[in-house]
């Protein structure tokens, strides 16, 4: 387990990085955009960011379409997912799930994918705490947002696969994707003192991020809490 130092320093990690609530709206065929993901376990039940954990995910749309055979309004993508994970202080983790929210709401029925993740499960959770929950991920494993030997990046490592969902109806109102958070299984670290197989999760940042006016003063809370856990250190 983290010390109280490690754990201040994490979290201004996190409370200097963007506002993860962006969306983006799908515009047609050809769009592309990127989410960067950080990495969040669970620290005796708390969810707590952690530093070296990362990955990004590149999406670009490849088709956008109503087929009227089915009632369906569909959307192609190409998905890459690139585990930037820092070796030097993770001896282990792989992105095993991509999740995402939609709107409207993906329908079962059309919606799946191939290539290195090649299941697409509806309303799952990744796991932090109380749950971080997801309207649609793409994973390795049948109806779950969980790893599987074919749809697992490991450090360092690039993976593709192709995404279809499937709409009800012939959508006319822009359909925009949020909420993005990818899932990593088996985190290993000796440096932090984790000798166990543990599970983590990544909150996605579109790229480049949106701004956000608040963040100088939630970056001098988190300066806060770092000297703070400094002058106790001292103090011991």
């Amino acid at each position: 387990m983290m010390n109280p130092l490690k754990l201040a320093v994490v979290g201004l990690l996190l409370f200097a990085a963007p506002a993860f609530g962006a969306s983006v709206t799908l515009t047609g065929v050809g769009q592309t955009f990127s989410v960067t993901y950080n990495g969040i376990i669970d620290i005796g039940g708390v969810p707590t960011p952690v530093a070296g954990v990362s990955a990004q995910v590149d999406f670009q749309i490849t088709g956008m379409y109503y087929d009227a055979s089915i009632n369906r309004t569909i959307v192609d993508m190409d998905v890459v997912v690139t585990n930037t994970t820092d070796s030097s202080i993770w001896q282990q983790a792989t992105v095993t799930g991509i999740g995402f929210n939609t709107d409207p709401n993906v329908k079962r029925a059309g919606s799946g994918a191939s290539g290195a993740y090649n299941f697409v499960a509806l309303n799952t959770s990744l796991p932090t705490g109380s749950g971080f929950m997801v309207e649609v991920c793409v994973s390795g494993r049948l109806n779950e947002c969980a790893g599987a030997p074919s749809g697992a990046t490991g450090i360092g490592e690039v993976s593709q696969s192709s995404v279809q969902l499937a709409f009800y109806g012939n959508v006319t109102s822009p359909i925009t994707l949020d909420n993005f958070g990818v899932r990593y299984s088996g985190l290993l670290s000796s440096q932090f003192g984790i000798v166990g197989e543990v599970p983590g999760v990544g909150i996605g940042v579109i790229t480049p991020p949106i701004p956000e006016p608040a963040s100088a003063a939630v970056f001098g809370l988190g300066a806060f809490i770092v000297a703070a856990a400094l002058r106790r250190r001292r103090a011991n």
